[in-house]
């Protein structure tokens, strides 16, 4: 997952909840599972999940709590253009040329609680369409982008950011 996008989410759930700590995924995975083979370690929230049931035992629990890790956060996204056209228009002595392109940007979130363990979130989704579009007249640009990664992390933070303030005080 681009880096931006999870720099986005972490500050979002940080307005909620200031005191959350995070560390990346690969971070915890590179520590905690120094000792497997890379394809052996799990990447995806399901086989995550297998692991804490059937194999993890009380000195990994130990090990992960010594750290203060609460939660995993899986992220996963895609960027899609639905739709493109450009043209031009050519009248002496107006010139212009266009662009449109619709996007849709789709984030998908999974949190599992490692005190608790359990999955806390099971595929939340967002998905944010925009259209952007840019237009020449002849000399002067006029631009205007939509950007549907900062719009879908900035609500999908938010969501998290509620969703985990309210596990805290539970």
């Amino acid at each position: 997952m681009n880096e931006d996008i999870v720099s986005c989410l972490e500050n979002r759930i940080k307005k909620h909840n200031p005191d959350q700590a995070f560390i990346s995924y690969y971070q915890f995975v590179n520590t905690i599972f120094s000792d497997l083979p890379d394809r052996e370690v799990p990447r995806e929230p399901e086989s995550f999940s297998r692991f804490l049931t059937d194999v993890a035992d009380e000195k990994f629990y130990k090990d992960v709590l010594s750290w203060g890790v609460r939660y995993l956060i899986f992220v996963s996204g895609s960027n899609r253009r639905t739709n493109e056209s450009e043209g031009s228009f050519v009248s002496f002595p107006l010139f212009l040329l266009y662009g449109i392109e619709d996007k849709k940007t789709r984030l998908t979130v999974s949190i599992l609680d490692l005190h608790q363990k359990e999955t806390v979130i099971d595929g939340l989704e967002n998905i944010s369409e925009g259209t952007s579009w840019f237009g020449i007249f002849f000399p002067i640009p006029i631009w205007y982008s939509t950007s549907t990664e900062s719009n879908a992390c900035e609500d999908m933070g938010n969501r998290l950011g509620k969703i985990l303030l309210e596990r805290a005080k539970q």
